[in-house]
């Protein structure tokens, strides 16, 4: 950029350097956890940065823990630029983000409560996540002493997770094949002893020992 104005973006490839950076600088201090470039760049799909004047200012990922649950974490503000509003607005892309994905929750370990708070996180409690705490937590120096509140914010309601789990599976029959009775190879597949049931035919039963 030219103007040197903040900008709200996906990370990219080149971001990497400054972003491992950041993350070290912070994790020296307790605040976020360390992060290897290389596990940066193997996840770099999942972080959004703020940049000014052609330096990242501002980060954060999502982690994905699966259909039901990703956690907002990495967060970081660089000093001068605290109070304008970059940390909400990195936590509301990555929200986003996991809506966009289908995931239904999001939660964070973080000593700024008050900053998810004000983005419709509350408070809840760390055994919650057991995915969490076997990932990392476990390996935490700080794990006997954390001083961080866990926060959780509904991204799907039920019914929006319902018509997602509908797009899925309709997604999904359109593009089954059935293959019963195909020739795969010139082989002809015979009908399952299932489907023989079905149309009237018997199953075998296997002989007890």
């Amino acid at each position: 950029m030219t103007d040197g104005l903040p900008r709200l973006r996906p990370a990219a490839a080149g971001d990497v350097p400054r972003l491992a950076a950041m993350v070290a600088a912070h994790a020296r201090s307790g605040d976020v956890l360390p992060r290897s470039a290389e596990s940066i760049r193997a996840g770099l799909d999942d972080w959004w940065v703020v940049e000014a004047g052609g330096e990242v200012i501002a980060c954060g990922s999502l982690w994905v823990y699966g259909p039901h649950l990703a956690e907002v974490r990495s967060l970081i503000v660089d000093a001068p630029a605290r109070g304008q509003g970059w940390g909400r607005a990195i936590v509301e892309a990555l929200v986003d983000a996991a809506r966009r994905r289908g995931i239904r929750r999001v939660f964070t370990l973080t000593r700024a409560a008050g900053l998810f708070e004000r983005t419709g996180f509350h408070p809840t409690d760390k055994a919650v996540f057991p995915e969490k705490i076997w990932k990392d937590c476990q390996q935490c120096p700080l794990h006997d002493a954390c001083d961080e509140i866990a926060l959780t914010r509904d991204v799907l309601t039920d019914a929006d997770a319902a018509a997602t789990d509908a797009v899925a599976d309709e997604a999904i029959e359109a593009h089954a094949v059935p293959l019963e009775g195909r020739p795969i190879a010139g082989l002809a597949l015979s009908p399952s002893p299932v489907a023989r049931a079905a149309r009237g035919g018997s199953i075998a039963r296997p002989h007890r020992r």
